[in-house]
């Protein structure tokens, strides 16, 4: 594999995804990531289209929708070259090599073609350079202060380039990276990682809310009237956190206690040490990021496309605007046009 040649990654979330991710970054090659539950058609177009000389497949499943392309394409993953014997080739490559191979991409380059359905017709790579990508990346981690002490849970498709860059920020950060074993495995798994940090879709905070809602409306009269209690209670204190002040003495003190006797519980059901939620993909409902601030979460809700690397607009904690997606990210520009068009450039 030669500098922008193409390699694709028909996978699930999972360590193997970022390795491989930085591997083909570091040399000067292409990452073409595919959704996981495309069918085999799809994925053929998306190969074809993209002229991919590897891929990555995770599972005997996902080796099935490529299995007809092998003598044409080399494949890595069951049904071809073993992921062991992969990284022992590798080990010909000493880590001075890799660096000076490394340093000789530009920011041109291009990095990533990452395919979306459109509106229209096939699927269209979308075209990101290293310098795209860096660029976002800078604006995003002045404005998600990741550190040390944090803990990501990705389950968002990594073939999409939100979370690529959520994960990719904390990795700038020095934070861990848990990697959901499934997306229908995510509500155990929040239980078993205890996550600080999570990106999400608005159907995730749905489902969340709606569950929490039908717990409630199965509880005696009085157990009730205390949860309601606790949220008023909560949604008071979330009115001056979001504007980054200080509740008055009074209200902390009934917070301390809505904390203790209801909102602690809520917690508990992912994980119990959320500091930060994301949301984007689609606009999230106000009224459910009301509910996730009662309860005493911080919801950033914000706003972006495939083709802007992704972020262009999002809340800041103290800094938040329900129903809104937020302030420009640094580095971007937005202006918007007489027909109502949003103009963007970064």
């Amino acid at each position: 594999i030669q500098p922008g040649d193409r390699v694709a990654l028909l996978s699930y979330n999972r360590p193997e995804w970022s390795i491989a991710d930085y591997g083909i970054l570091t040399i000067g090659a292409v990452i073409v990531p595919i959704y996981s539950t495309l069918p085999e058609d799809q994925v053929d177009f998306i190969l074809r289209d993209s002229g991919s000389k590897a891929i990555h497949v995770e599972n005997e499943q996902q080796y099935k929708k490529v299995a007809h392309l092998r003598g044409q394409i080399h494949i890595v993953g069951p049904g071809g070259e073993s992921w062991d014997d992969f990284l022992a080739r590798g080990k010909s490559l000493t880590d001075a090599e890799h660096r000076e191979r490394a340093l000789k991409v530009q920011p041109d380059d291009l990095a990533t073609l990452i395919y979306t359905s459109g509106t229209t017709g096939v699927p269209k790579g979308v075209m990101l350079t290293h310098l795209n990508l860096g660029s976002n990346l800078k604006s995003c981690c002045q404005v998600l202060l990741f550190g040390e002490k944090d803990l990501g849970l990705s389950f968002l498709p990594l073939s999409h380039i939100l979370q690529r860059q959520v994960d990719y920020s904390l990795f700038v950060g020095g934070s861990q990276i848990a990697y959901a074993e499934h997306v229908d495995k995510v509500a155990d798994n929040l239980q078993e990682i205890r996550p600080t940090v999570l990106a999400a879709v608005p159907r995730f905070f749905e489902k969340v809310y709606g569950k929490i809602q039908e717990a409630v409306a199965g509880m005696p009269a009085r157990r009730k009237a205390l949860v309601n209690w606790a949220l008023v209670v909560g949604s008071l204190e979330s009115s001056y956190r979001m504007r980054g002040k200080k509740p008055p003495l009074g209200l902390r003190g009934k917070y301390w206690w809505a904390k203790k006797l209801v909102l602690s519980k809520f917690h508990k059901r992912v994980g119990g040490r959320i500091r930060l939620f994301i949301s984007g993909g689609a606009p999230l409902g106000r009224d459910i990021a009301q509910f996730f601030f009662a309860m005493g979460f911080t919801v950033l809700e914000g706003y972006g496309l495939t083709e802007t690397s992704p972020v262009l607009t999002i809340n800041r904690e103290g800094m938040v605007k329900l129903g809104s997606v937020g302030p420009v990210v640094p580095d971007v520009e937005i202006k918007i046009a007489e027909d109502g068009e949003i103009l963007a450039r970064g």
